[in-house]
């Protein structure tokens, strides 16, 4: 039964049954597992985060820094087709003696990852198609029940595509800054030209003050105006 195979799964601290949105995920991904240009679009990929990059981090090669979506898409077959061996190594050696109790893994392997017919499935199991759906139905519902288990028990760890990008706080214009940059120089230019008019205006020893920064000023604008 599927309740009793769940229940072996779910034991300790694993989570609770997976929706039917996920386990359709699962079975869609096994229908391209030996497609990898369908495999890359597949959703399950989003689902995994953990457990590809744990698959990826074993492989013998060095691993892919910024991985290729045939990189995930690799990785994600190879956690498809362990999830399948595990239908048959977690169940006791007294239930592999027994054909009838390991036909949720035979047909995911000789269906997905062997890439045999249906028909062909039927003949070699000896078994109908009624029966064929409902355990196939059933060894998805297990497989995906147990990478949902796998993905949760490993730690996270950071990723570069792990989490959305979030962009850096725009600051608006500031006052202060304003006065540090060209402006500030302006400003304290014109007012010391105010200043020296109002002196010249007063004495007329210090209108040579006025024409130099007049001079000046005008040479600031003239350096800036040439920049632009």
């Amino acid at each position: 039964m599927l309740t009793d195979d769940l229940a072996g799964i779910t034991h300790g601290d694993s989570p609770g049954p997976v929706g039917d949105e996920f386990v359709n995920l699962v079975e869609a991904a096994l229908r391209r597992l030996n497609k990898p240009a369908a495999l890359v679009t597949c959703e399950l990929l989003g689902c995994l985060p953990r457990t590809l990059t744990a698959t990826m981090a074993n492989w013998p090669d060095p691993r892919p820094v910024d991985p290729t979506p045939l990189d995930r898409a690799r990785a994600l077959r190879e956690v498809l087709v362990a999830a399948i061996d595990r239908l048959q190594l977690d169940r006791p050696q007294a239930d592999r003696a027994r054909p009838q109790a390991m036909l949720e893994h035979d047909i995911l392997y000789w269906e997905y990852v062997r890439g045999m017919p249906t028909k062909a499935v039927m003949a070699k199991l000896d078994i109908r198609e009624a029966m064929l759906h409902r355990r196939r139905r059933d060894g998805v519902a297990i497989l995906a029940q147990d990478l949902r288990r796998h993905e949760e028990l490993l730690d996270p760890e950071p990723h570069p595509h792990s989490g959305p990008v979030r962009s850096k706080p725009v600051r608006s214009p500031h006052f202060l800054g304003f006065l540090w940059g060209p402006g500030g120089l302006l400003l304290v230019l014109w007012g010391f030209g105010a200043v020296l008019f109002l002196v010249a205006l007063h004495s007329p020893s210090y209108a040579v003050f006025w024409s130099a920064a007049n001079l000046l000023f005008a040479a600031f604008m003239g350096r800036g105006a040439h920049r632009n």
